[in-house]
């Protein structure tokens, strides 16, 4: 639907009303007072949501020493709201992409599709229409035939899942994880995936199921991970 699509079956059943321009103004002006926003049904086996926690975790460089900060990947499914954390060394485009790949592979399946956050690994020219995402992220989702759909432009709402999820996050991993002393990235990263089974075993709030019970449907939606030449984008 356009707004152009609406100016015509405006003007078919008030033929003698607004000319287009001053359509577009009322129109315009309905649209800040009502600041209306949709929500978002989600299918099984539909999208996949993904984005970088804001706040670091602290680990040790084996080989210096040194105390370090982990970023935090953060990927949920949409429908059953199964979720993947991962600590990584950067947010550089080929640690990115193994963690997209890590996530696959602990849905044990490929969602329809996967909405980042306009991050550099991912796309490397927004746009509202098309944007210009990083080749090798692009052969990376032609690989597991996902499309990409990147999140818009200062649109919480388009991703407000997984920016969710980084809250529960937060909650239900970083309090446990803080209490430990500082290791190994390895080593912070079984501490993420034990934690990590007890918050997706957790029943929901409000409800007598959990998302793990969620994801024994979800999972059967999924493609499989075997590259599908039928899928694969050209």
């Amino acid at each position: 639907m356009t707004i152009a699509i609406q100016y015509r079956k405006f003007l078919e059943e008030h033929p003698d009303t607004y000319k287009e321009s001053r359509f577009y103004f009322y129109y315009r002006q309905y649209c800040k007072r009502s600041k209306s926003s949709m929500h978002i049904e989600h299918t099984p086996g539909d999208k996949a949501y993904i984005d970088f926690a804001r706040v670091n975790l602290p680990y040790v460089d084996t080989d210096t020493g040194e105390i370090k900060q982990a970023e935090i990947f953060v990927a949920i499914l949409g429908w059953s709201q199964f979720a993947y954390v991962e600590a990584m060394l950067s947010q550089s485009n080929e640690e990115f992409i193994t963690a997209c790949e890590n996530a696959l592979l602990y849905f044990d399946g490929v969602p329809s599709a996967l909405v980042p956050d306009n991050l550099k690994a991912a796309v490397i020219k927004t746009d509202k229409y098309e944007p210009h995402l990083n080749d090798n992220f692009k052969s990376f989702a032609n690989h597991y035939g996902f499309t990409v759909l990147p999140a818009r432009s200062r649109k919480p709402q388009d991703k407000a899942h997984v920016e969710n999820m980084v809250k529960i996050v937060y909650k239900d991993i970083y309090t446990h994880i803080y209490e430990n002393e500082i290791t190994s990235l390895t080593k912070l990263n079984e501490q993420i995936l034990l934690y990590l089974k007890d918050l997706n075993n957790g029943l929901l709030t409000g409800k007598n199921y959990s998302r793990a019970d969620q994801m024994l449907f979800e999972k059967t939606t999924l493609y499989p991970l075997h590259i599908d030449s039928a899928r694969c984008a050209p």
